[in-house]
């Protein structure tokens, strides 16, 4: 993972017009008190995934052959500073040749790295250095749906993380690949929800 992670990410997913987001507003032990279920519909399908409640959404993009949503997750050590803890989800239409070529190059700069498996997940593991700030980066991959999903986490080494903080956005990481699913064709209704739509 390059130390571009967090800036070309934010780039990368804009607030698009209206297109479909399901939200739903879940109660889970495993990371968080409180949790957000997300429903991002594909072309042919729809993928979902958990976040935490307090994580502040900074983009997000339901429209485009790849879609996707930057997440910050709070970290009072970054004191709303230039080196915050994100979260990134990217789906790339199967598809779609523009998707494709995206994907591509994405795997080709986040393949870096030490290489694991979690679950159906290829993982990739890296340390690396933006400004002055050390970084532990990961980026997992899969198809579901009709998408490749790709998840990025990036969080510093800051001198007042918490104890543990480094297990804990560890145990974040793999509490979200855990938490993705999807399929093919309509959304289901059984799953309830709301739909919300970008400003």
């Amino acid at each position: 993972m390059s130390s571009r992670c967090t800036t070309t990410c934010d780039r990368r997913f804009r607030l698009s017009g209206a297109c479909i987001l399901i939200a739903i507003l879940v109660g889970s032990t495993q990371l968080l008190a409180n949790q957000v279920d997300f429903s991002l519909i594909t072309e042919k399908g729809w993928v979902q995934f958990t976040v935490g409640g307090d994580w502040k959404i900074l983009t997000m993009d339901t429209k485009n052959p790849v879609r996707g949503a930057v997440f910050q997750i709070p970290n009072p050590a970054d004191g709303g500073g230039p080196a915050p803890t994100n979260a990134v989800v990217m789906l790339f239409e199967l598809d779609s040749a523009q998707a494709g070529a995206r994907y591509a190059g994405l795997r080709q700069e986040y393949t870096k790295g030490t290489k694991s498996r979690i679950g159906v997940w290829e993982v990739f593991k890296n340390e690396f250095q933006e400004r002055n700030t050390r970084y532990s980066g990961q980026v997992a991959y899969r198809d579901i749906a009709d998408v490749h999903v790709c998840i990025t986490f990036a969080w510093p080494h800051l001198p007042k993380n918490a104890t543990g903080y480094n297990a804990e956005m560890e145990k974040a990481f793999v509490g979200m690949l855990k938490s993705v699913n999807g399929g093919l064709g309509k959304y289901p209704e059984e799953k309830g929800g709301f739909v919300r739509r970008p400003l």
